[in-house]
């Protein structure tokens, strides 16, 4: 099997972010945006600032996240949504 070169993986990646974007989001924050975390700071600043009277805010720590999901699941995810991805993501 053929798998893209590093700079090929990423001009690859780029052109899925507009996908990536759909699938992933509200539940990933961060992706294809740059300053990533600082834009999740801006957004829940801005929500604190609103004038409601009541607010939650709930912050989760995904410490090791990855590790522990079903590398079967996110498989068969990714040969469904980004067939073109597949094998770069099998090899990880």
């Amino acid at each position: 099997m053929m798998h893209p070169s590093t700079s090929g993986r990423q001009s690859l990646l780029e052109t899925l972010i507009p996908r990536l974007r759909e699938l992933l989001l509200p539940s990933q924050v961060g992706v294809g945006t740059p300053l990533r975390c600082e834009a999740a700071v801006h957004a829940t600043r801005y929500f604190m600032d609103q004038p409601h009277n009541e607010k939650v805010i709930l912050k989760f720590d995904v410490k090791n996240a990855f590790n522990s999901i079903c590398r079967d699941t996110v498989l068969q995810e990714a040969q469904k949504h980004l067939p073109e991805m597949y094998p770069f993501i099998w090899d990880c």
